[in-house]
């Protein structure tokens, strides 16, 4: 690996399609083949389509160490930690200042042939431009998460979990029990199956063979397993997939651990009717109940408000089937779960075309309970591209307090596979857009201020944006 210096002056170094997948997600190009061979080796791993391969771990909106913590005004999910930016039981802390990001270089088809790691401080949004030089090369799309301060990355090509130190010009350095392996899980990589509860309590969940792990990234050490058997929905066997940390697929709230699941199989043409969301006790690590809603499918980000309510978005393509599998019509949407309940809020239902004029939303982009922002194309264009992840789409703002939403101005076309979504601070968001749509070697990164409705581009990179994390 090489040292990286993220810093410096000038220069510096959904899609989860395997359930309720449509034809071409997020990096299907990448992980058709993987999850495929992941079936065979045991429950299946989504009947072997598409699978995932976005942009990283979590960290962020309901990972430890992300973008809040326990209980902390103003976080955003999780469980605290380093960096985070609720503060376990407090008052909202001071947003990061410096972050781990990832940058994938890519062939003009899709398949990621590596990422680089890298580390930005906010001092340095200034529009420069950043190379991959110094970066830590991973090869194939990197899974990037911070916890307690750390950065880490994980393998695409192995089971094998990396941690690095981050010192304060930006330079990496891989820590003493580096790398973690899960091959005894039997996992064949680093993938999107994760919940991260604290600084010294973490999940690693393959769904394929519906093995879970209790893992400490503090010590770097593996500390129990359990049984991911009772999310598995009759009829649907072979087809889950526990998301986690993808964009924000996750919420720890008191000692319960909220996990976006999927059950269905594009290839089989099979789709769970129902937003499903696995529910574990933090405390004894095994999965108590799985709560399921029918007006929407499956379940994708999830965010953490300070009021300690949960917003879950519904699966990001499910415009597509509709046309293609005669699948029966819901839309994307937004549900609710109600500080201290453990059900969806019956009550509580925001349909995404009611307010982006008819059009889904793609890909959802939470920066607080009230804010925002959508990936937004018609059900026409959806059901008519020949790859869906791709379908180039407007973005939208959404105020939930309306409920209303409204184009974002200064922000070019994009798409829900190249085009994503982080929170740096809990009243902003940093979002990357490739520079030409069907090319991905160079991306421009925005930040988005939705209270006064700002979008300025802060930096630039070589290659697709993925993944921006806070370390503190």
């Amino acid at each position: 690996m090489k040292s990286l210096t993220g810093w410096m002056s000038g220069r510096l170094g959904l899609c989860l399609c395997a359930a309720l997948a449509v034809a071409g997600c997020d990096d299907g190009d990448d992980t058709a083949a993987a999850q495929g061979a992941d079936a065979a080796a045991g429950q299946g791993g989504a009947g072997g389509v598409g699978g995932e391969g976005g942009e990283g771990g979590a960290g962020g909106v309901g990972g430890a160490g992300g973008m809040g913590g326990a209980g902390g005004e103003g976080g955003m999910g999780g469980a605290g930690g380093e960096g985070g930016m609720g503060g376990a039981g407090g008052q909202a802390a001071a947003a990061p200042n410096l972050f781990q990001f990832g940058v994938e270089v890519r062939t003009p088809a899709g398949p990621a042939q590596a990422t680089y790691v890298q580390a930005i401080h906010r001092d340095q949004f200034d529009g420069r431009h950043i190379d991959n030089a110094n970066g830590v090369e991973i090869q194939g799309i990197a899974r990037l998460f911070t916890i307690g301060g750390w950065a880490f990355a994980g393998e695409w090509t192995a089971p094998l979990l990396h941690r690095y130190a981050v010192a304060d010009d930006g330079t990496f350095t891989e820590s003493d029990n580096s790398p973690l392996s899960f091959a005894d899980s039997g996992a064949t990589r680093v993938d999107i199956g994760q919940v991260h509860v604290s600084p010294e309590k973490a999940y690693f969940m393959w769904s394929a063979t519906l093995a879970g792990v209790v893992w400490n990234p503090d010590t770097m050490l593996i500390e129990d397993t359990f049984d991911l058997t009772p999310a598995v929905r009759e009829g649907y066997e072979g087809m889950m997939l526990m998301q986690g940390a993808f964009l924000f697929e996750h919420v720890v709230r008191d000692e319960r651990a909220f996990v976006s699941t999927l059950h269905s199989s594009n290839a089989d043409g099979l789709y769970y009717p129902n937003m499903t969301v696995t529910v574990f006790d933090t405390t004894t690590d095994r999965i108590i109940d799985v709560i399921e809603d029918d007006r929407c499918y499956g379940p994708s980000t999830m965010l953490k408000a300070a009021n300690g309510d949960i917003y879950v978005s519904s699966y990001s393509f499910t415009g597509r089937p509709y046309q293609l599998e005669a699948v029966p019509y819901k839309p994307t949407c937004v549900l609710r779960i109600k500080a201290g309940e453990q059900a969806f809020d019956p009550d509580f239902f925001v349909s995404f075309p009611a307010l982006l004029d008819g059009a889904e939303c793609t890909r959802w982009y939470p920066v607080n309970g009230r804010y925002s922002y959508c990936m937004a194309i018609p059900l026409a264009d959806l059901s008519g591209a020949d790859n869906t992840s791709r379908a180039p789409g407007t973005l939208w703002q959404i105020d939930l307090d309306g409920p209303a939403a409204w184009p974002v101005e200064g922000v070019p076309a994009g798409s829900p596979f190249q085009t994503l979504g982080y929170p740096d601070s809990p009243d902003s968001l940093v979002i990357g857009f490739p520079d030409q749509i069907d090319a991905l070697d160079s991306s421009t990164v925005y930040r988005l201020v939705p209270a006064d409705s700002s979008a300025t581009a802060i930096f630039t990179v070589d290659g697709l944006f993925r993944g921006f994390y806070p370390l503190r």
